[in-house]
């Protein structure tokens, strides 16, 4: 199956339904059925004509998705580390005249 497109809009709605702060709307539409029923059908095809074709498919839970999302939103996790190369660290303090450029800015 495919991975639905990230939405940070419809994640945020589909994470206060869960924490209940909203109601998940309820909405049936036959014709919505048949267009989802429809692909569906259309994406196993298209995986079976992939295996078919020699290819390796992994099928993943939208659901499974979203989840991995919601988590990742509550706790990041910390920063990635970036060392600084030796080549350029500092070797001396740098010496900055700032009253030159202040000087600069008045007389513009």
């Amino acid at each position: 199956m495919t991975i639905p497109c990230y939405c940070g809009h419809l994640t945020k709605l589909n994470a206060a339904v869960v924490r209940g702060e909203l109601e998940a709307p309820k909405r049936y539409d036959p014709l919505l059925e048949v267009l989802w029923q429809r692909g569906a059908a259309h994406e196993r095809a298209y995986v079976a004509h992939l295996e078919a074709a020699g290819l390796d498919v992994a099928l993943m839970n939208a659901d499974d998705v979203v989840l991995n999302i919601l988590a990742r939103q509550r706790d990041p996790g910390p920063p990635a580390t970036i060392l600084t190369p030796a080549a350029l660290t500092l070797r001396h303090a740098p010496n900055a005249d700032c009253a030159r450029y202040d000087n600069l800015r008045s007389t513009i």
